[in-house]
C-alpha cells in the first residue's frame, strides 16, 4: 500500500507529459456587459438565419466566386462593433477638448485664407480699373498734345527786342521761322544759332514762346569793333568776341581800334577770326579786356608784336607798354589811374609791364 501511494504521488516526467493527448482549454466565460451584448447579438443572428428558407444556389461562373461571396457577406457582420462606453476620465475630456479646439482653429484658418484670397481678387480688380483709368487719361493727354501741335499754337507774330545795328525784319529773316510754323515743336536753340550765324554783330540771343501764337527774340549786340587786315592788306571789322563782322575800307577802319602786327587768315564774315603766328588767343584777350575797361574810345591802336610784347597808343599822347596779356585787366585799370594824374597836354610813354613790381614808370616828353 505504501508503494502504491508513492506511485500516485510521483510527478510525471517530461516525456510522459508530452505523450499525453492535449486537453481542450476551457475558455473563461466573459461576463462583461460588452461581451454579453455581443453574445446576445450572435445568438439572434443564428436564430434569424435558421428561420430563413434555403435558396438554391446556381453554379458559379468562376471558381473564385465560391470563396469570395461568403467572405464578402460575412464582412459586414465582422465590421459591426459594439459601441464602447463613453469615456468620462479627465484625460479623455482634455483630449476631446483639444480635438474640438484644433477643429475650430482649422476652420477659422480656412475662413481667413478664403477671405484673403477674396481680398486679393478684389484688389486686382481695383488695380485693373485704376490702370485703365490712367491709360485713358494719358491717351487723352497725348491726343490733346498732338491736336495742339497740329492745329493750334501756330506762329503769327515774331517780336524782336534789343536790336540797334540790325532792324527787326533782318532779325526775323535770320531766325528761319515763318508764319504758320508750329510754336511748340520748333527748336529755340536752332533759332538762336541761325541769328548768331547770319548777324555777326549779335552777341547773345534769347528765344521765348509767347502763347498762343507769338515768338519773342531778344538780342544783345557788340557796341565796339576792332579793325584788322588779312594777308593781302584788306581791312575787316572784328567784334570783341573774335567774330569777323564785315569787310571795310581803310577810312572806315581808322574809326575803330586798329590791331597791328597780327593778320587774319582767310577771314569769313560771320565766322570766328583765325590769326596767324599763334596770336589768336592773345589778340582776343586784348580786344575783350579793352572793351571791358571801356577804353576803346581812348585807345587808337594796339600793336601785338608777340604774346609778350603788346603796345597800346592812348589818344596819340602816350605809348603804353603792356608787356604780355597776363594781368591785362589790372594793367588797364592802372593805366586809367596814371593818366588821371597827368596834365591834359602831357605826352610821353608809360611802362606797365610790371617787371619790377606793381609800379608804373612814366617818361614824359620835354
Amino acid at each position: 500500500m505504501e508503494h502504491e501511494s508513492n506511485d500516485r504521488r510521483r510527478r510525471p516526467t517530461q516525456a510522459e507529459r508530452a505523450a499525453r493527448p492535449a486537453q481542450p482549454v476551457k475558455k473563461k466565460r466573459r461576463t462583461s456587459p460588452a461581451a454579453l451584448e455581443a453574445q446576445r447579438q450572435r445568438e439572434e443572428r443564428r436564430r434569424a438565419a435558421a428561420q430563413q428558407p434555403e435558396q438554391p444556389t446556381s453554379a458559379p461562373e468562376h471558381p473564385r466566386q465560391t470563396t469570395e461571396r461568403p467572405r464578402r457577406q460575412a464582412e459586414p457582420e465582422r465590421r459591426q462593433r459594439v459601441p464602447s462606453p463613453a469615456r468620462s476620465s479627465r484625460a479623455a475630456q482634455t483630449a476631446q477638448r483639444h480635438r474640438e479646439e484644433r477643429k475650430e482653429s482649422n476652420y477659422l484658418q480656412g475662413q481667413r485664407r478664403k477671405q484673403q484670397r477674396q481680398a486679393k481678387q478684389r484688389t486686382r480688380m481695383r488695380i485693373g480699373k485704376a490702370a485703365w483709368k490712367r491709360i485713358a487719361v494719358m491717351a487723352g493727354i497725348v491726343i490733346a498734345v498732338v491736336l495742339s501741335m497740329v492745329i493750334f499754337f501756330r506762329v503769327q507774330d515774331v517780336k524782336v527786342y534789343g536790336n540797334s545795328k540790325y532792324s527787326a525784319q533782318q532779325v526775323t529773316d535770320a531766325c528761319g521761322v515763318a508764319k504758320g510754323d508750329n510754336l511748340l515743336t520748333m527748336s529755340r536753340g536752332e533759332v538762336a544759332g541761325n541769328v548768331l550765324a547770319a548777324l555777326p554783330y549779335v552777341n547773345t540771343v534769347q528765344v521765348t514762346r509767347q502763347l498762343p501764337d507769338a515768338l519773342v527774340i531778344t538780342v544783345t549786340e557788340y557796341e565796339t569793333t576792332f579793325a584788322m587786315t588779312d594777308e593781302s592788306g584788306v581791312y575787316y571789322l572784328v567784334t570783341a568776341g573774335g567774330k569777323v563782322a564785315e569787310k571795310v575800307n581803310e577810312k572806315d577802319a581808322k574809326q575803330h581800334v586798329v590791331i597791328q602786327g597780327a593778320t587774319l587768315q582767310s577771314p569769313q564774315v560771320g565766322q570766328a577770326a583765325s590769326i596767324g603766328g599763334g596770336l589768336t588767343e592773345t589778340v582776343r584777350t586784348v580786344m575783350t579786356e579793352l572793351d571791358a575797361a571801356e577804353l576803346t574810345e581812348q585807345i587808337t591802336s594796339v600793336t601785338v608784336g608777340s604774346a609778350s610784347k603788346i603796345t597800346a597808343y592812348y589818344e596819340d599822347r602816350f605809348e603804353v607798354h603792356l608787356g604780355s596779356s597776363e594781368r591785362l585787366a589790372y594793367k588797364l585799370e592802372f593805366l586809367k589811374t596814371v593818366i588821371a594824374q597827368q596834365k591834359d597836354y602831357a605826352t610821353g610813354s608809360i611802362d606797365l609791364t610790371l617787371s619790377d613790381g606793381d609800379q608804373a614808370h612814366v617818361r614824359l616828353d620835354s
